[in-house]
């Protein structure tokens, strides 16, 4: 059992754990076509009804290459299977009745720390990184995408609970040692042994010229578009308020206002149920209570006004339901609800004129915008006073930040052959542009690299000659032979929080008394031998580490159960397109 949870934990489902208990949700870039028929050209799967897109799933192999590099074949099936589960989940979710509310949604954005600064949300970092993600509605779609797939999990991984003999045996195994007796062969000691000669360089280069691939770029022209920088307010006319006035004056009411008040309840406070029950009847506290508590203030505000997260869960609550635990001991309470009233035209003026003027904006934004598809970039620069910036040079599949990392940009640049276009960043923003210069694809001069090569091969042949003789000492070790020239080799306790690669603390704890192994340490391997294991002492500690792994294991099997509950269509040709 033990052996099963320590192998298990180790699956795909961790990066999803960490999403459910670490927060309340992450910016995966993750998105769902939900369609019906088959797998269409353009989705790498179809899972139930939900289509995973070609460029949802582009994004993810680049995220998750950025963050661990590595094998590319394994990196791109990781990477569909994260898909696919989450796909499961909401499939899942969806199929049960669940539904997330754009309180939910709204709920997640105040909480969570990527859009608060100094612990408050803020609106300015929302935009940044909405616009980042492709505007507000896009982000929202993703938050609710993992608030419906939490929905799922949280009652599976709440349902583990582990008996006392098992917290008894696993924590004794997880603070065991183990002695080790150990030889190193280190890369660099037999870097003086490697044929740097042209002729071994130019082989080498040969045989790895994919390392030296440089991908099709391009430069362009550009200009980022929002529609408020179309508003001109002053060109809204008196008449034109007035008209607008008259067929909408019945929608044309003041904002709800509410006014409230955030209590902390002292920790040695002896009273503190009945205080939280006067809150919630609405009674006075009594002279004592009061001394057990601070309080802060919510003057009048309307929704629109709400800044931290108590502004917010303010008006979430009813006069039925009046008070909203924060922490453990901090309430918001609602004490006033100020109706909307119908605006008097003068009241309405200044929301009107901002209304006519947004909308004339929008217009004005969606017309330049879509007249690039039949006017050239340097008119539509010219006939609109735009400022032109320049980019980088960027490829296919460039994440970085800014326009050169637009994927829908590049998607129109090196897909579709554009040489010129606009592309939209939610329902207010985008660019226009134009392709100044693409450098071809091609693969960089064997001179133009040699010290490059040189570098990558002579580390490559010191690691094999160094591996080569590890390999060689352990079987003449394992044979009862002393290696000639052997140095004498080390001994070393190792426990599983040691500060050693993964690879090491796997192979030492899985390695039978007595037999030599061969095992790699960065630039260097270790011949070594297990000698003595010094077994864990067992102790009352915190459970949590095993919790998590018997929730990581309840959640892979909820999951394969719904692989053979939901069909699931994957789209060979596309992924073998993508590598």
């Amino acid at each position: 059992m033990l052996q099963s949870i320590n192998d298990k934990f180790k699956g795909w489902v961790t990066w999803i754990i960490i999403i459910v208990v670490g927060a309340v949700f992450v910016l995966t870039g993750i998105s769902y076509f939900f369609v019906s028929g088959g797998v269409s050209p353009q989705a790498v799967a179809k899972v139930g009804d939900a289509q995973i897109s070609e460029n949802s799933y582009r994004q993810m192999l680049q995220q998750n290459t950025s963050a661990s590099g590595g094998d590319q074949k394994a990196l791109a099936k990781k990477t569909l299977n994260q898909l696919v589960d989450q796909a499961l989940l909401q499939q899942d979710a969806k199929k049960s009745g669940v539904s997330i509310t754009q309180g939910a949604v709204s709920s997640a954005i105040f909480a969570n720390p990527a859009f608060q600064d100094n612990g408050k949300y803020s609106a300015k970092k929302f935009d940044e990184i909405a616009q980042y993600y492709g505007g507000a509605g896009a982000i929202k779609s993703m938050i609710a995408s993992n608030l419906l797939t939490s929905s799922i999990l949280n009652p599976v991984i709440g349902s583990g609970f582990v008996l006392p003999a098992e917290q008894t045996a696993y924590i004794a195994l997880e603070k065991q040692k183990r002695v080790i007796h150990y030889y190193t062969f280190d890369a660099k000691d037999y870097k003086k042994n490697v044929d740097v000669s042209d002729k071994a360089l130019k082989a080498y280069y040969l045989s790895h010229k994919e390392h030296y691939h440089v991908p099709e770029s391009a430069v362009i022209s550009y200009v980022s578009l929002a529609s408020t920088q179309f508003a001109q307010p002053d060109k809204v006319t008196t008449a034109d308020i007035q008209s607008y006035y008259n067929q909408n004056k019945a929608f044309l009411t003041t904002a709800e206002m509410r006014s409230g008040v955030v209590v902390t309840i002292k920790k040695e406070a002896k009273d503190k149920d009945a205080i939280v029950t006067a809150l919630e009847k609405g009674e006075l506290l009594s002279p004592a209570q009061k001394k057990e508590l601070t309080e802060k203030p919510i003057q009048n505000i309307t929704a629109q006004d709400a800044k931290s997260y108590s502004d917010f869960i303010l008006f979430q609550l009813t006069k039925a339901s009046p008070v909203k635990e924060l922490t453990e001991n901090e309430y918001v309470v609602l004490k006033t609800i100020s109706a909307p009233k119908p605006m008097s035209l003068e009241e309405a003026s200044p929301v009107v004129r901002k209304i006519l003027a947004n909308r004339a904006a929008r217009e004005k934004f969606n017309e330049v915008l879509t007249s690039m598809n039949n006017t050239q970039f340097k008119q539509v620069v010219s006939d609109n006073k735009l400022k032109v910036e320049k980019s980088k040079a960027f490829s296919m599949g460039d994440s970085s930040y800014g326009v050169e990392g637009n994927a829908k940009l590049q998607q129109s640049i090196f897909e579709h052959d554009k040489k010129q276009g606009f592309v939209t960043q939610g329902q207010s923003s985008g660019i226009i542009y134009r392709v100044d210069n693409i450098n071809p694809a091609h693969t960089l001069a064997f001179a133009d690299v040699k010290e490059k090569v040189k570098k990558a091969y002579v580390v490559e042949q010191s690691l094999a000659l160094a591996k080569k003789e590890a390999q060689q000492v352990k079987d003449e070790l394992n044979a009862d032979k002393t290696p000639s020239g052997l140095s004498k080799g080390q001994n070393k306790t190792i426990s599983r929080d040691d500060n050693l690669p993964e690879a090491i603390l796997t192979a030492v704890f899985k390695a039978p008394k007595g037999q030599y192994e061969v095992v790699r340490d960065k630039e260097a391997f270790w011949v070594f031998s297990l000698t003595k294991v010094i077994k864990g002492k067992p102790s009352n500690q915190n459970t949590q580490a095993l919790q998590n792994n018997y929730a990581t294991i309840e959640a892979n099997d909820y999951v394969q159960a719904l692989h053979h509950e939901i069909p699931v269509e994957i789209n060979q040709h596309i992924l073998q397109t993508n590598g």
